[in-house]
C-alpha cells in the first residue's frame, strides 16, 4: 500500500451526495506527520472538528475489521462511532454526514485515489461489506 497525504485522495470509504465533489465524510489511508494509518476526513470533519485526524495505525498484510455506526443528517444532527478491530477509535455527535442542502447520500467503498499525487500502485481487498440496522447485524460471521 502506498499511503497518501493531506490533499491527495486515498479514500477507502466515503459518504457522497449527488452533484458534489469532495465527500462530506470519509476514511483515508495517509502517512503524514509521523502518523501512518487510518485517518478521518471530509468537509464535515473540517467544519465541525478542525480537519482531518489520525485515528489508528494499520498493520499491513493482515485483515482489519472496520465498523461505522452512523446517523445521517444534513444539518448537524448526525453522529457516528467508528470501530477498528472491535475497538472504538472515533466518535462524534453534531455532524453533517450528508452535504448540507442535499436530502441523501450514498456510501462508496474501495480504493479511490488520485494517482498523479500518490506515485506507485496500491491494492485493497474488501470482504463481507455489510450495511445493517445494528452493530451486531454486521459483525463478521
Amino acid at each position: 500500500m502506498v499511503y497518501g497525504h493531506p490533499g491527495a485522495h486515498n479514500l477507502i470509504m466515503q459518504f457522497k451526495s449527488d452533484g458534489t465533489g469532495a465527500p462530506n465524510f470519509g476514511l483515508q489511508l495517509w502517512n503524514y506527520a509521523g502518523e501512518k494509518g487510518l485517518w478521518t476526513g471530509g468537509l464535515s470533519q473540517q467544519i465541525a472538528h478542525g480537519g482531518e485526524r489520525f485515528l489508528a495505525p494499520l498493520a499491513k498484510g493482515r485483515w482489519h475489521d472496520v465498523q461505522l455506526h452512523f446517523r445521517a443528517s444534513s444539518h448537524g444532527a448526525g453522529s457516528y462511532r467508528l470501530f477498528l478491530d472491535g475497538r472504538l477509535v472515533d466518535s462524534h455527535r453534531h455532524v453533517s454526514m450528508i452535504v448540507p442542502g442535499h436530502s441523501s447520500a450514498y456510501i462508496k467503498t474501495g480504493l479511490y485515489r488520485n494517482g498523479d499525487q500518490i506515485p506507485g500502485g496500491s491494492e485493497i481487498l474488501l470482504d463481507s461489506v455489510k450495511l445493517g440496522p445494528t452493530r451486531e447485524s454486521v459483525l463478521p460471521d
